[in-house]
């Protein structure tokens, strides 16, 4: 009589990588003395493997399209970096293109955590032109006010890092949604100001090329 055993259903290439890479972390808690040993010695061997193979996983699967896998490989992958290393900024920005294409409000959520982390690091324009993509997501989903409020970090985050004409174009994009949100008076002065400041700065050249602009006159 023949015994027929269930075959296990077979991995894919991509889920191979995740899986070699969950070894290595296993193989990492194994030969710790202490479990806060996992949370402190981040730069172990076994860990910089696993962090390679699961940012390799995402990597193949993003371009297989399989966004939600990419999304768990880059997820594993951060939570074995060092806290707001720019590893991590990395992965959160890589889990950000894979929500955009189906879920902006997480792309968002992910690409201001990435941007908060190129802040404290310094790499202001940066974090800057994350935030900037975040603002065009807030548009496409009519969510002005959230896209007000990160104009604001943006243009700070350009001025932190002597980027005026960079913060001089969020300057612009602010007034626009002021346009958007019917405060006509706070836009034609943000615009009149900006006219101002364009003088005064040789290199600053303020542009109104956006529509909305020109209702204001």
């Amino acid at each position: 009589m023949k015994i027929f055993r269930r075959k296990k259903p077979q991995m894919s290439p991509v889920e191979k990588l995740i899986h070699k890479g969950d070894k290595n972390v296993e193989r990492y808690k194994r030969r710790g003395i202490f479990k806060f040993l996992f949370v402190l010695n981040r730069s172990n061997k076994c860990l910089i493997e696993a962090k390679l193979l699961y940012v390799r996983a995402g990597n193949e699967a993003k371009s297989e399209l399989n966004y939600q896998l990419a999304i768990k490989a880059y997820t594993k992958a951060v939570e074995i970096c060092e806290v707001d290393s720019a590893e991590t900024g990395e992965c959160y920005e890589k889990i950000a293109s894979c929500y955009l294409t189906y879920e902006p409000r997480q792309a968002i959520a992910y690409y201001k955590q990435a941007s908060q982390i190129y802040a404290s690091s310094g790499r202001y324009s940066t974090a800057g032109t994350l935030l900037e993509k975040c603002i065009q997501l807030c548009e496409q989903i009519d969510d002005y006010d959230i896209a007000l409020d990160l104009c604001l970090i943006a243009e700070r985050y350009y001025m932190e890092g002597n980027e005026k004409a960079f913060a001089f174009r969020i300057k612009s994009k602010i007034a626009g949604i002021y346009v958007v949100q019917h405060k006509y008076t706070d836009a034609k002065n943000l615009f009149e100001n900006l006219v101002i400041l364009s003088k005064q700065e040789s290199t600053i050249s303020i542009g109104f090329t956006d529509e909305r602009h020109h209702c204001l006159w």
